[in-house]
């Protein structure tokens, strides 16, 4: 037979062996050897022999294992080998051998209480040595270590300033509740305090997701185990429930314009018809507001990216009536939260002249709906306002009718001579 001077690799039912030569010369002899490697069923054999001819046998009795005595992959019906053959590619992505992990899991479950899994154990045990090795501290001088991370990344253009408020003014409420180490708090303990806040769905998940922030940070400061989900992962979000987009009728928006403070005036101009998010207009300065768009860049963009507005006619009409168009758009407050709160004080103040409530995020729910009703065109919309076309579809398509469109841009100011409709109730 004929030298063979690389490995050969035999395959039988789905089982493979290879045969290489492993020769050696020891003062001026020649010495040769074999080596015979399988993995039979997952456990890995390697067998030597002197000659090809031992070889060959060997390696023909590695692969009878799996048909007599060891095996017995032939009498295994279809559904049988596929078990087998994906519990082996479980076990080696695990980087055991089945046998190893199978034995390891029956010796594992005979020491479990009844009821708890062999998961729920090593993760209980998990986090019993993460407690072990955690750097120790509390909650509350876990959030201002973040708090001042936040911050930083604000400064540096990272993140927005809202989005830095909003997270300090979640978990300042947390910390106001938990005083113990970060290692002490469990899944249940966050939920417990979720559901004592008694808020709406969409509020409840906001502080829970501040939350799960402020744990993966700590898991990246070593104050929590690095492997695996932390406690406030676990803890149960709630559902939200799509709520029906309003938006102002053109007899509301006409109130509201005719009746807001005149320092709010751009604002509510800015929201009803460009259509700009309440935190991009508090960010907005006045070289933003070029002749005929406006320039939302990406730093002050909620999406980070950058986008160019138009400025429609109706738009310009109420912008010529403000005098002063040097620094931010907006009055400027200590906080986006007391901005927001003042706002919102001065809208309520408009819209009770009219006999309605507001409507949250009443001025952009209505310029997006006016304005696919106007244009027709949800791409475009979609970039002005900062969105996807799929949001645009599933959420403001088909809410008002053409004529209303008309008559919503074509709101100007009172003396304006532009302006030749009536808006009479």
């Amino acid at each position: 037979m004929a030298k063979r001077s690389k490995t050969t690799r035999i395959k039988k039912h789905g089982q493979r062996v290879s045969i290489t030569p492993n020769h050696r010369v020891r003062n001026g002899i020649k010495y040769k050897s074999y080596i015979i490697r399988a993995t039979i069923l997952g456990e890995r054999q390697t067998q030597t022999a002197a000659t090809l001819e031992e070889a060959e046998k060997k390696a023909a009795a590695m692969l009878a294992q799996v048909q007599a005595g060891g095996g017995m992959i032939a009498t295994y019906t279809p559904q049988q080998v596929a078990v087998i053959e994906s519990a082996l590619e479980v076990a080696t992505k695990a980087k055991v051998t089945l046998t190893r992990a199978v034995s390891d899991y029956a010796d594992a479950v005979q020491h479990l209480p009844a009821g708890v899994t062999l998961t729920e154990a090593v993760r209980g045990f998990a986090a019993y040595k993460a407690k072990q090795t955690a750097a120790p501290i509390t909650f509350p001088e876990l959030e201002k270590e973040y708090m001042d991370d936040l911050k930083a990344r604000m400064e540096g253009g990272n993140i927005g300033k809202y989005h830095h408020l909003n997270k300090e003014r979640w978990i300042n409420r947390a910390s106001e509740h938990f005083k113990c180490l970060i290692t002490d708090i469990t899944s249940t303990d966050i939920e417990k305090w979720l559901r004592g806040l008694k808020l709406g769905a969409v509020s409840t998940n906001h502080h829970r997701g501040a939350i799960v922030g402020l744990f993966r940070y700590a898991q990246r400061k070593n104050y929590l185990s690095r492997v695996g989900k932390t406690e406030a992962d676990y803890a149960a979000s709630e559902t939200e429930r799509d709520r029906p987009i309003e938006a102002y009728s053109p007899d509301q928006a006409r109130v509201i314009m005719d009746n807001i403070d005149r320092r709010w005036l751009a604002f509510a101009a800015i929201g009803f018809f460009a259509g700009l998010r309440r935190e991009e207009i508090f960010r907005l300065s006045w070289d933003e507001v070029k002749a005929d768009h406006i320039e939302v860049t990406a730093a002050k963009s909620k999406t980070k990216l950058r986008r160019i507005v138009p400025i429609l006619p109706c738009l310009r009409a109420w912008l010529n009536k403000i005098k002063t168009k040097e620094g931010m758009v907006c009055p400027t407050f200590e906080s986006d939260q007391t901005m927001s709160a003042t706002i919102g004080y001065f809208m309520r103040a408009a819209t009770k002249k009219g006999g309605f409530k507001p409507i949250q995020n009443g001025l952009r729910h209505s310029f997006i709906s006016y304005r696919v009703a106007s244009i027709k065109n949800l791409n475009q919309t979609a970039y002005e306002a900062g969105n996807s076309p799929e949001i645009i579809t599933g959420h403001y398509n088909s809410v008002v009718t053409e004529a209303e469109s008309n008559r919503f841009f074509a709101i100007l100011p009172p003396e304006s001579p532009e302006n030749l409709i009536s808006f009479a109730a």
